[in-house]
């Protein structure tokens, strides 16, 4: 009998999720774990090709895509978010002489 990955309808959803809260440092937090769910899952089919079914395989690629995916946006957020402090926010040591003068 074939079944089901274990991880795949949780890589969607947090592949999903990432992408939804990319702007908020959460999306980088849920993009990190469906990027360790899938390498996970993937060393499982390699282990057992044979248990897991079509669909299950269909389900891991998309998860996978979606993973890295919400990983990549979330990251340039939190990226353009920093920056962003840096550069106009109390961060930047330059910025906050030229605000007291």
């Amino acid at each position: 009998m074939q079944t089901l990955l274990p991880f795949g309808r949780t890589k969607l959803w947090l592949g999903i999720l990432a992408i939804i809260f990319a702007p908020i440092a959460v999306g980088f937090i849920f993009g990190l774990i469906a990027v360790f769910l899938t390498d996970k899952d993937k060393r499982m089919y390699q282990r057992f090709p044979n248990t897991f079914s079509d669909s299950a395989l269909k389900q891991h690629k998309t998860g996978s895509k979606l993973a890295l995916a919400g990983g990549i946006i979330s990251t340039l957020f939190l990226i353009a978010i920093v920056y962003c402090f840096y550069q106009y926010g109390t961060a930047n040591p330059w910025r906050v002489n030229d605000l007291l003068q």
